[in-house]
């Protein structure tokens, strides 16, 4: 399995900070957030990677030569600025014909989570926080029974929603096969403000989708000025202390 981490977009909510450079190259911690997101795919057996730049490219190509341990490669969206991350998806699918992980590059979380979507399932599946409180914000899901991903979206009623993705999923080769046919589909036609996760949502109503759930365990999606502070004053601090032997 390969991984592709998305790693194109300006960030306007974290100006000035992100004004030159994107949100994976904020310090978190005592590393950027891009190293930690590597070291986690690494631990998990993830050796192969390709992150998809665009917003301040060149120091995401810097730090990526600079990382040890995988084989680290680098594919520029030249639309990033005007094009959401369906189109930042839909380039790396073409370039990788097998299963894949994929990880978006504002996520702070812990080794554990990565495994627990790399080892536990054996389907198509996405991560998620099943305890958190949502609101209109989170990107909501929705699953039945079975666990099985039924709806997926913004919009989604809090009331109606399993809990929240949080930016990982993993896809087989035919999952993969599958996702690049959806996000041809919107960009084509002219669908290329959405997020990826509008893809997932057409797919859903063919092929299965998993929730892998969990509940209480750290992470963030730094979006704003509160989610950085809380990534470095809460998250980072838990994620050390679950390092320590």
């Amino acid at each position: 399995m390969k991984a592709i981490i998305l790693a194109a977009g300006v960030g306007r909510r974290l100006y000035p900070l992100t004004k030159d450079v994107p949100k994976c190259m904020l310090q978190i911690g005592d590393r950027p957030l891009l190293t930690q997101i590597v070291g986690n795919l690494i631990e998990a057996g993830i050796k192969e990677i390709l992150i998809v730049t665009g917003h301040g490219a060149q120091f995401v190509e810097d730090l990526a030569n600079s990382l040890k341990g995988g084989r680290i490669s680098c594919l520029y969206n030249p639309n990033y600025a005007g094009m959401n991350n369906c189109y930042s998806l839909w380039l790396a699918l073409r370039k990788i014909p097998d299963g894949v992980l994929i990880y978006n590059s504002d996520l702070l979380c812990g080794k554990g989570l990565v495994r627990r979507i790399v080892e536990v399932s054996s389907k198509d599946s996405l991560l998620i926080d099943s305890g958190k409180a949502l609101g209109g914000e989170e990107m909501k899901v929705q699953l039945n029974g079975e666990g099985r991903l039924s709806k997926i979206s913004k919009g989604l009623s809090p009331a109606q929603a399993s809990g929240e993705y949080i930016g990982l999923a993993k896809f087989s080769r035919r999952g993969r096969d599958k996702l690049l046919n959806y996000l041809n589909f919107l960009i084509k036609g002219g669908g290329v403000d959405q997020f990826y996760e509008a893809a997932f949502d057409l797919l859903a109503k063919s092929h299965p989708l998993y929730g892998v759930c969990f509940q209480g365990e750290p992470w963030v999606e730094i979006d704003n000025f509160e989610d950085l502070k809380r990534a470095r004053d809460q998250i980072w601090p838990r994620l050390m202390k679950d390092n320590q032997p």
